[in-house]
């Protein structure tokens, strides 16, 4: 089972599943928050992206000069971490993409990036309904970030309490409820009033504070740290074959741990290697996994050379292709308990991915080599 940031477990379903495993950082001054970037999100950024950013601060000279779309840039390159930086552009990002993500992190004044209330009406919103003036407070300062919460409410309701945090520069009591500096409508206390918001969803922007925050949740994320200790598989079969490939290993990965999906990921596991079968480099050795099997394993012309191959390979191939073959279907699936033959466990289903982890970094190295 996949446990979500309270540690409660999510019972995966077989349909309308909603892939979820990234985090979401809005902050419109992240050209002065390069530090606090690497340190947040270090165990996702890896050496070379957190190299990258403190050369922009050499390149540059100094933290206000320096890009925040460079910044954008380098950060998306981690394949967990994704920075909006603008209201609008944030607000865009949260309408089309919320529910893949795991963690949302929100700078309560998003005013720095100037914006327009045109553009942000353009989104075409429903409810609720958007006024700049309700969000610019009479002592000044912005609080899109209180609209962002508003809105994601409405879509996710008591679910995006959970993954939702605001950082700010102030103590929570104050900070939280505004409703003498801002429209009582508009405020959050009516959240906090019931409950639905508290001190743990407002992070203080202080070392101890962060330090904290990063200990107790963007590090514990559990489906997020399965991403990022799989980002290598993933991208390689969305690379070199298509999303629908990734998000297949992906759903596997989820259930690994599933008693109740077996034999639904023994399925998954049979369309994965069809589709590494099924590239045009492969399939003109052979049209099929057995004959491919078959071919590597073939002792003429260098056998043990063939494509890079090798026992793990070849091994992991054919076993691949008997189990999933046996199994991977209903019917043999069935036919099988019948005839009360020993049937897959979870641990089939933790060697099965192992398995395919190998083949898919063969797969990556046979295809792209010249």
């Amino acid at each position: 089972m996949v446990q979500d940031v309270l540690g409660q477990t999510i019972i995966w379903k077989k349909k309308n599943r909603t892939i979820t495993m990234k985090i979401l950082y809005i902050e419109d001054e992240i050209n002065t928050k390069i530090s606090d970037i690497v340190n947040m999100f270090s165990k996702y950024l890896g050496e070379s992206i957190k190299g990258e950013l403190n050369d922009l601060l050499s390149t540059y000279g100094g933290k206000a000069r320096i890009p925040k779309q460079a910044i954008q840039e380098i950060v998306e390159k981690s394949g967990i971490v994704h920075i909006e930086y603008r209201f609008p552009d944030a607000l865009k990002e949260i309408i089309q993409s919320h529910k893949k993500y795991d963690l949302i992190i929100v700078d309560r004044n998003l005013s720095e990036e100037e914006y327009d209330e045109s553009e942000v009406l353009e989104l075409n919103i429903s409810a609720p309904q958007f006024k700049h003036e309700d969000y610019t407070g009479k002592e000044g300062g912005g609080r899109e970030g209180d609209y962002i919460f508003h809105y994601l409410f409405g879509e996710e309701g008591k679910n995006i309490i959970r993954k939702f945090y605001f950082l700010s520069a102030y103590p929570f009591s104050p900070l939280a409820d505004d409703s003498e500096n801002f429209s009582e409508a508009e405020s959050l206390a009516h959240y906090l009033d019931l409950k639905l918001l508290g001190e743990n969803n407002f992070v203080p922007k202080d070392d101890k504070a962060i330090k904290r925050f990063i200990e107790k949740i963007i590090n514990k994320v559990e489906s997020i740290n399965l991403r990022h200790e799989n980002l290598i598989y993933l991208n390689i079969l969305e690379k070199c074959i298509e999303q629908k490939a990734s998000n297949r290993f992906w759903t596997l990965l989820q259930r690994e741990k599933s008693p109740e999906f077996i034999e639904d990921n023994l399925s998954l596991a049979r369309k994965i290697y069809e589709n590494i079968y099924d590239n045009s480099k492969l399939n003109q050795l052979a049209g099929n996994p057995q004959k491919l099997t078959d071919y590597l394993e073939n002792k003429g012309n260098n056998w043990q050379y063939k494509l890079q191959s090798g026992a793990v390979i070849t091994s992991s191939l054919r076993a691949l292709h008997n189990i999933c073959n046996n199994y991977g279907a209903h019917e043999r699936f069935e036919k099988n308990k019948e005839l009360g033959l020993y049937q897959p466990t979870l641990e089939t289903i933790q060697a099965v991915v192992c398995m395919l982890k190998d083949i898919i970094l063969w797969f990556d190295k046979v295809i792209n080599e010249e």
